[in-house]
């Protein structure tokens, strides 16, 4: 969970999760899964079309440091699974 703020900016599923999902995780198998809407359990197709309209509202939310060190670092860093190193663009 503690790479949630990479997955959240490119629009992975954790950024889709809303409060009152009920979410599976399997650690064998490094997956996190919405099985559930406001506690109700639905099929894998009504979480997918569920997922698919949340996509098409979601907005990436402002950089929270736009100036100073911490600001080129949000603009030029790479995610936490390459490291976090700047990559020259």
């Amino acid at each position: 969970m503690g790479r949630k703020v990479d997955i959240t900016l490119y629009r992975g599923p954790i950024a889709l999760v809303k409060d009152g999902d009920t979410i599976h995780i399997n650690i064998e198998h490094r997956s996190i899964n919405i099985i559930g809407i406001n506690g109700e359990e639905k099929s894998l197709e009504e979480i997918q079309d569920i997922l698919n309209e949340r996509k098409k509202e979601w907005k990436p939310k402002p950089p929270k440091y736009t100036k100073g060190v911490l600001g080129m670092y949000t603009s030029m860093a790479s995610s936490g699974m390459k490291g976090g190193v700047i990559e020259i663009r």
